[in-house]
């Protein structure tokens, strides 16, 4: 897997790319550029068996905890079907540690993909 992300990140440029597996799908995401203030662009792909899925409904959501003086943040963005999966642009106000959640809806079934990215 690790092998893969670095090969896609050599050939497309990709700035960032994580992944993992939720409900028997491989999740992969990434970034074209370095993750930073304001809009960043991901790129989603919801893969079973290598083949890539279509018609899923993508939420990505993006929540900053609550720290001293600071309250919580949380961002939502619906992603959009493209050719390479889906796409979703997700503003972020300032650098941190994000907590990222995938909300996948795919045939009736829901399902929940969580992750982190640090900037």
């Amino acid at each position: 897997m690790k092998k893969i992300l670095f090969v896609l990140i050599a050939l497309f440029g990709f700035a960032f790319a994580q992944g993992g597996k939720v409900g028997g799908m491989e999740i992969e995401y990434s970034t074209k550029k370095p993750l930073s203030s304001g809009g960043n662009e991901f790129l989603i792909s919801l893969k079973k068996d290598g083949v890539l899925i279509k018609g899923a409904k993508i939420t990505l959501k993006a929540i900053m905890p609550p720290m001293p003086s600071m309250p919580k943040m949380d961002f939502e963005a619906k992603a959009k079907e493209v050719a390479e999966g889906y796409e979703a642009v997700v503003h972020f106000p300032h650098g941190g540690t994000w907590q990222l959640k995938f909300l996948i809806e795919l045939n009736g079934k829901k399902y929940t993909y969580k992750s982190s990215v640090d900037f």
